[in-house]
């Protein structure tokens, strides 16, 4: 299923998502490198990378190369970064002619493996691209997003374009739905919908896939504001896995 939201409105992704704070995320990825990654090395792999963002933020700190399975958004961070390394290609199947130190998957992008053996198929990939004293980081939601109504919808208007983006998290069928309402408005309205299907996962279902790849898995707050283990409460979870 194609998802609109990385094809057709590519170009808009960036006016959407501009209340993210990518600043303190890419200082809260710093950190996490720097306190969980054992060996020297500086190659950085950041998988479904999007509109290259994060990339723009890390790369004086890293050699990056940048991978995401839509073109339309590849074509977006090319021109944000045009001296980095980008590839097309799905998490799953990737197969690249280098390892990396670190290997970086966010926005719950994980989450598109919607089964347990896909996870278990792109958690190998991984694996089979880190070196050793490397550290994969991604992050996850719990299905809990998608059954409690006050944090399940949202409602935002883009900046710089007159877009109305409606995203709503859904639990049904053991599975996450994201479904995603745009109303782009010009000299004529358009609606459009699109719909994400997801993995829900319970965070300790993830970290037993991880450790039986063999990964040394630590379930972080995501709070972006210091390093913490995660609360039993939290519905946010960064997975920060090992590779001894």
């Amino acid at each position: 299923m194609e998802q609109l939201f990385y094809t057709k409105l590519a170009k808009y992704y960036d006016k959407i998502y501009y209340y993210i704070d990518y600043i303190r995320q890419a200082k809260f990825i710093l950190k996490l490198v720097e306190g969980f990654k054992t060996n020297k090395g500086n190659n950085l792999l950041d998988v479904a990378c999007g509109t290259g963002t994060h990339i723009q933020l890390l790369k004086n700190h890293f050699q990056i190369t940048g991978l995401d399975k839509n073109k339309e958004m590849l074509e977006i961070a090319k021109k944000k970064n045009p001296e980095i390394k980008f590839v097309q290609g799905d998490m799953q199947t990737f197969r690249l002619k280098e390892r990396f130190d670190i290997i970086l998957c966010y926005f719950n992008s994980i989450l598109y493996n919607t089964t347990k053996d896909e996870l278990a198929k792109t958690l190998d990939n991984f694996w089979s691209h880190l070196n050793k004293g490397g550290v994969l980081i991604f992050n996850s939601v719990d299905k809990i997003v998608g059954i409690n109504s006050i944090r399940a919808k949202h409602r935002y208007r883009s900046k710089g374009v007159n877009i109305l983006f409606e995203p709503q998290w859904i639990y049904k069928n053991k599975k996450l739905y994201i479904d995603i309402d745009f109303v782009i408005k010009g000299k004529s309205e358009e609606q459009l919908k699109d719909t994400h299907i997801m993995s829900a996962f319970g965070f300790n279902q993830i970290k037993n896939l991880a450790q039986k790849t063999g990964f040394k898995v630590n379930l972080l707050e995501q709070n972006y504001r210091k390093v913490e283990k995660l609360q039993h409460y939290s519905w946010q979870c960064v997975f920060v896995c090992e590779k001894p």
